[in-house]
């Protein structure tokens, strides 16, 4: 059971803790959890996305490897622990922070109580192996431009290098 701490629209602690399984329903306005996302490019200036599996939340859905950061997690250590779970990336990096969100919504502009951190780092294609974890279906290198991306995905990219 993934235990998440509960954090004030500043990114501090509330001391507050919740239980994953009970969703993002059991926050009170103005508390939040982090997500994490890393934008993994390669030399040819692509981005690495994989697709949630259809029976999943959103499923079929094109994303950078991201989670949420569990009790105790650093950013950094909750990003590093999201690749090697979801695409069994264990490189030694140094992730660069490209982007704050203080407010997440989804696509039908509902608060998702998310504060969203993203990373990125710069690869050799050949210097990674993915293994997909059993929440994903798929993967792809694609351009920054690829009709898999949505316009909130695409906007971001704009400012990653």
């Amino acid at each position: 059971m993934e235990v998440l701490d509960i954090y004030d629209k500043n990114r501090q602690l509330t001391g507050k803790t919740m239980n994953r399984s009970q969703g993002k329903v059991a926050l009170l306005d103005g508390e939040y959890v982090i997500q994490v996302k890393c934008w993994i490019l390669n030399e040819e200036n692509k981005v690495l996305l994989t697709q949630r599996r259809k029976d999943k939340y959103n499923g079929g859905m094109w994303e950078p490897t991201g989670g949420l950061v569990t009790t105790g997690e650093t950013t950094i250590e909750a990003i590093k622990r999201e690749l090697f779970e979801e695409i069994g990336f264990n490189l030694e990096f140094e992730p660069i922070i490209t982007h704050y969100c203080d407010v997440v919504k989804s696509k039908n502009n509902e608060l998702l109580h998310d504060l969203e951190i993203d990373f990125v780092i710069n690869i050799n294609k050949s210097d990674i192996d993915v293994m997909l974890s059993e929440e994903h279906c798929d993967y792809k290198w694609v351009k920054r431009d690829s009709d898999l991306l949505d316009d909130y995905i695409k906007e971001k990219l704009v400012n990653i290098r």
